[in-house]
């Protein structure tokens, strides 16, 4: 992914399997379409947190993503 701004504006948090769906619900209807409105936005997109894999000396390791995924 190429980022063609000056400007990159991240938020994070750790959500509850609890609290999932409410989250992805405001995701969807709220903290992406919302900041799509404001001029000078070009984009917004949710990423998720995954654990990596990293193959070194012969073998392949996990590593797993802090907190809950």
């Amino acid at each position: 992914m190429s980022i063609s701004t000056r400007y990159v504006f991240i938020a994070s948090m750790d959500v509850t399997p609890e609290a999932a769906a409410l989250s992805n619900e405001g995701y969807d209807t709220e903290h992406v379409p919302n900041p799509l409105r404001v001029p000078g936005v070009r984009d917004a997109t949710r990423w998720r947190r995954e654990a990596a894999r990293r193959a070194r000396a012969g073998g392949v390791r996990e590593l797993a993503a802090p907190g809950p995924v």
